[in-house]
Formats: C-alpha cells, sequence, structure tokens
C-alpha cells in the first residue's frame, strides 16, 4: 500500500490548529512559498519537510497523509501482480502447483496489500473451481459410458482452461486491466 501526501489534510491540520500560512511557514522552518505549493498540491513534500509540518502541528505525518487508492500501482507492483497470475502456472510442472503456488505467494504478502489479496483470491478461487470441476468430470466418466475422444477431450479443455486464463489474466494486469477468471467459485470471501 502506498502513502501519498494530502494536501486537504494539511489545510486542515493548520486550519484547525489556528495557523496563519506564514506562523506555520515559520514554525516548521521552511519556505512559505514551498508551503503554499505544497497546499496547493503542486509539489510532493520530501519526508524532512513532511516531519517539520506535522512537528509544528503537533500531528503524527500519518495525520498529512493518506493511502493511495488500490487502483494506483506501480510498475513494480503491477509486475508483482502479474507474477502472481503467472505462478499459477506452475501446475504444468508440479502436481498441484498452480494452487500451491499462488496460495504461498498470497500468504507471502496478503497483509501488505488489499489489491494482492483480492487478485490472489481471484486466482484462488479459479484454480479451487476448476480442480472440483476436473474432479466431476472424471467421476462421470468412471460413472457414466461417453464415447472415447469426449474421455480425452474434456480434461484437456479444463486443464487449458487451468493453464491459460491465468496467463491471459496476468497479461490483463500487466495493460492495468482487471483480471478475468470465468466460472468461478467463491471459495474464498473477499475480505470486508
Amino acid at each position: 500500500m502506498e502513502i501519498q501526501f494530502s494536501s486537504e489534510k494539511l489545510i486542515t491540520q493548520r486550519k484547525l490548529q489556528g495557523f496563519s500560512q506564514e506562523k506555520l511557514a515559520e514554525k516548521a522552518g521552511i519556505n512559505i512559498r514551498t508551503l503554499q505549493r505544497l497546499e496547493k498540491n503542486e509539489v510532493t513534500p520530501q519526508l524532512y519537510t513532511l516531519r517539520s509540518l506535522a512537528d509544528s502541528l503537533g500531528v503524527k505525518i500519518e495525520d498529512l497523509t493518506v493511502s493511495a487508492p488500490t487502483g494506483i500501482t506501480t510498475e513494480k507492483s503491477t509486475r508483482q501482480m502479474a507474477l502472481l497470475h503467472f505462478s499459477a502456472t506452475t501446475g504444468c510442472v508440479f502436481p498441484l502447483g498452480n494452487l500451491i503456488a499462488p496460495l504461498l505467494l498470497w500468504i507471502y504478502k496478503k497483509q501488505a496489500d488489499d489489491a494482492w489479496d483480492k487478485q490472489a483470491r481471484e486466482i484462488l478461487n479459479f484454480q479451487m473451481s476448476w480442480l472440483l470441476y476436473l474432479f466431476l468430470v472424471l467421476v462421470l466418466y468412471f460413472t457414466i459410458p461417453v464415447l472415447p475422444f469426449l474421455v480425452f477431450l474434456i480434461p484437456v479443455i479444463v486443464f487449458l482452461n487451468i493453464l491459460l486464463f491465468p496467463i491471459y489474466s496476468g497479461f490483463r494486469v500487466i495493460n492495468n486491466q482487471p483480471p478475468f477468471y470465468p466460472l468461478t467459485i467463491p471459495f474464498l470471501k473477499p475480505k470486508t
């Protein structure tokens, strides 16, 4: 989760404390023009400036910042999110890797980022749903006589869905689009 400076919170805190721009700038040891630019949201403050303003106002730095919306991501976090989607393809190499790899990545980082948590739940729900569908199809094969080509065709279709949709969704995430996982049963409910 990214933290961003909030000019609105700075203005609110300054007015609550009864400071004019001149008095606050003097007390914080910064130029008045810098304070005006900060309040107009024209610049982003350095940590030292932010700390000086917070100390002068008698508040914590967190009182002058906001969490970035989950839709706003950096290039690094976008790549990591795509890696989360691509990790489901490990099922081609390791049995149940399509479920275990995203699960381990989710456990590792779920507390740090709400967007990560949400997308990891989508991936895991998709993988569990399609594994359930594959199991049901295999049970039906042994209980109902079917045409021989269907015995081969349906598991291949299920396997391709388990493999291709994470790749497709990974590329969608790279292009800042939401992931796409059809026919998913929500085993893991979204965090409230």
